[in-house]
């Protein structure tokens, strides 16, 4: 019987006080990416924007650096763009989970699927 087996990875980068950066803050980094201000952002997500400014302003602090900028209200209506920075460490982030998830696949179809599904 073959088993169907599905995994996942979670990279998350942790300091002084805790986990700051992972999926959560990355998704909704992602959002803003597309066009969505951290307020939609949020709603998309099902997360409260108190939440989301929250942990975007924790990751900022680890970091040391701006993840976002924002403009009030205008002509646009205002909104959150990510910072070069931002972009960068966003880039950087997507990219090490992608090489992770590789590994991880690698690592699972030599070690562990042999012995779940063992040759006929």
């Amino acid at each position: 019987m073959d088993l169907d087996h599905r995994f996942g990875v979670r990279f998350t980068l942790k300091g002084s006080c805790g986990p700051f950066f992972g999926p959560g803050v990355v998704r909704l980094l992602c959002h803003i990416r597309s066009g969505l201000s951290l307020n939609k952002a949020a709603r998309e997500m099902r997360m409260a924007y108190s939440k989301a400014w929250r942990i975007v302003k924790e990751a900022e602090k680890e970091f040391g650096f701006p993840l976002l900028e924002s403009s009030i209200g205008g002509r646009d209506g205002g909104g959150s763009r990510l910072t070069s920075r931002g972009e960068s460490v966003l880039d950087a982030y997507l990219l090490i989970e992608h090489q992770l998830l590789e590994t991880a696949q690698r690592l699972y179809d030599q070690q562990l699927e042999p012995l779940l599904n063992p040759p006929k």
